[in-house]
């Protein structure tokens, strides 16, 4: 490794996110992978999530998650792209994978953060915007579940700055996540004539969106896009045979993220009175 990606690690490793247990920088000269599979069993049923060990020095470590196992490949390919590690992981031992990876990398290190003895996330230097990381998840629920609607990235005004969203669009509603402050806000919002309102407080995690177990995850989107919801003017609008419309008509949609909430959720209590 050259002096100038040296000096950078020790400026990011004075710079890392103390909300992590532990910052490691693992050399790839030291690492032995002992076992990978790009499978394993999560509470009785077998999902497709890595569980590879491997030896670096005093340490014995696991990555359990396909977004970490990722973005360490990358790391060191930045060139890989997420189709083809999906692909790679369908068709090729993974172990083998990860060894011919490490081995085109002699004298390279990757700083990463630890909890016991898991990797939870790479310090790739993607901390100041996570765009690497929400690519990337853009990318997975992109394939998960564009076929029923739309998914796609909008900017979100948080107030001092703007932030890329998520969203997940299904017929009257959309999932919105947003990553801002080291913290991850997954909200339901429900088409309202020309507005939204907002049946279910607004979710936040302390962590980014890639720290988040991918079942949680999963589960958290997938509650809201199944959520019944029905108000008196539901109701109303069926007899009448008319539209649900927000009290607040819209003027949400031009205002920041928290207030923004704030009034589509007071318009959802409106419509239910």
């Amino acid at each position: 490794m050259n002096e100038d990606a040296d000096r950078d690690i020790e400026i990011r490793v004075k710079q890392r996110n103390l909300s992590m247990n532990e910052y490691i920088v693992l050399k790839m000269d030291d690492i032995e992978v002992t076992e990978a599979s790009p499978v394993r069993r999560v509470n009785g049923e077998v999902r497709k999530q890595p569980e590879v060990h491997i030896g670096c020095g005093i340490y014995g470590l696991q990555i359990l998650d396909r977004y970490v196992l990722f973005h360490f490949l990358k790391a060191i390919d930045s060139d890989l792209k997420y189709v083809d590690f999906n692909r790679f992981l369908d068709h090729f031992d993974l172990k083998t994978m990860i060894e011919d990876f490490v081995e085109s990398a002699p004298g390279m290190s990757i700083p990463v953060w630890v909890s016991g003895d898991e990797i939870e996330a790479i310090d790739d230097g993607a901390w100041e915007s996570n765009s690497a990381y929400l690519s990337t998840i853009y990318e997975e629920l992109w394939e998960y579940y564009s076929g029923d609607g739309g998914v796609y990235i909008r900017t979100v005004d948080m107030g001092i700055k703007k932030r890329p969203a998520i969203c997940i669009e299904r017929d009257d509603r959309i999932v919105e996540i947003v990553c801002d402050q080291q913290r991850t806000h997954i909200t339901l919002r429900m088409k309202a004539g020309k507005g939204f309102v907002q049946p279910v407080k607004t979710v936040t995690y302390h962590c980014w969106v890639h720290l988040l177990r991918t079942e949680f995850f999963y589960d958290n989107i997938n509650e809201k896009l199944e959520l019944d919801v029905f108000t008196k003017a539901h109701a109303q609008a069926r007899v009448d045979g008319t539209e649900v419309l927000s009290p607040s008509r819209g003027r949400a949609n031009t205002i920041p993220f928290y207030p923004r909430n704030k009034i589509e959720r007071e318009d959802y209590f409106s419509l239910s009175l």
